[in-house]
């Protein structure tokens, strides 16, 4: 009697990977180009959003996925970068910030901390803190509004014209001035401490 042929076994990677060695697919052609991901469903508009409610409580969902970018800086000099890139206009936690293309070096640059003046202040507004508490409207963020979202997306100052006022500044590489209001951007910042 002839037996089953046995199942090949699948491609096993031949080399072990080594540790902290990063894991990439295997793809069947290797001239093949890797598959782009899309954001959202691919299905949709970027800016239709996805609702689902629910029939019992009357809850309302929306999937923001398309409209809200969202950035983690993780590490020690994280609060450094912050305070480089945004200035803040009105508040802190639920910032109103200066569009950040406008404060951008033209060259990168290490940011460092200046260690000796940070702590004496961290230590005068933290104590402020422990005494009055944060108030209320910190908390409060006009990223959640929809037409404030939309007012940002349509009247940001397009790149041609970024570029153009960048070329005119007297001091090339110097900061460009605070925009009008219309150039403003929400943003919701949460600070976990202790994240590596």
């Amino acid at each position: 009697e002839k037996s089953a042929p046995h199942p090949e076994p699948e491609n096993v990677l031949e080399a072990k990977l080594k540790p902290g060695a990063k894991r990439k697919r295997s793809s069947v052609d290797a001239s093949e180009p890797p598959v782009k991901k899309i954001l959202g469903d691919g299905t949709r508009l970027p800016g239709t959003t996805v609702t689902w409610k629910s029939s019992s409580t009357g809850i309302v969902i929306n999937d923001l996925t398309m409209e809200i970018v969202r950035y983690r800086l993780i590490g020690p000099q994280s609060h450094s970068v912050l305070t480089e890139a945004l200035e803040a206009a009105t508040v802190l936690l639920g910032l109103t910030v200066d569009d950040p293309r406008l404060t951008l070096p033209t060259k990168k640059m290490k940011v460092l901390p200046c260690v000796s003046q940070a702590q004496e202040a961290d230590e005068d507004k933290r104590k402020e803190l422990i005494l009055r508490g944060v108030p209320e409207q910190c908390c409060q963020s006009s990223l959640w509004e929809e037409s404030v979202r939309d007012d940002v997306t349509e009247n940001k100052i397009p790149e041609q014209a970024l570029n153009r006022m960048k070329s005119e500044m007297l001091v090339p590489g110097s900061r460009l001035s605070p925009t009008p209001p219309q150039g403003r951007v929400p943003v919701l910042l949460v600070h976990q401490p202790g994240k590596q």
